[in-house]
């Protein structure tokens, strides 16, 4: 998903605490009280479908910062290797924007089948989601 086959992952580099960090500021905003029955199982089919991608994306988004710069007794250092160049800051950025901007487009997939479908997520508040409230275009905040 948003990791590739390729991309080498050191156990212990995505942290629980990640996942947790990316449930809370993207998706409890967008499902509101939905969330509560869809983290403790409810809608298997839907997360399994739909919120585990858009997830992996935001997670990724938010690891990319961890990866690049580690802490150490010292402060931040940057992370180097003898056999690859580490990337700019340009290219870790665009990294991000293209995870954040995935991300955004799966969910806003997944929204659009509940949106569709809503006899099958009677609690899903339509007036409770955050994407429906605040809309950014070209960088312009739209409500």
């Amino acid at each position: 998903m948003a990791f590739s086959s390729v991309d080498h992952m050191t156990e212990g580099v995505i942290k629980e605490t990640k996942i947790e960090a990316a449930q809370e500021k993207f998706l409890r905003p967008v499902f509101g009280k939905m969330f509560e029955n869809m983290v403790g199982g409810g809608y298997a089919e839907f997360v399994d479908g739909y919120i585990k991608k858009p997830l992996a994306y935001y997670v990724r988004y938010g690891v990319i910062p961890d990866m690049s710069i580690k802490m150490g007794n010292t402060g931040p250092m940057a992370a180097y290797t003898d056999h690859a160049n580490a990337a700019t800051d340009k290219q870790r950025e665009m990294l991000r924007k293209q995870a954040i901007d995935d991300a955004d487009a799966l969910l806003r997939k997944a929204v659009r089948y509940m949106e569709a479908h809503p006899d099958e997520f009677p609690d899903y508040e339509l007036g409770g989601n955050v994407q429906r409230k605040v809309i950014t275009r070209g960088g312009i905040i739209l409500t």
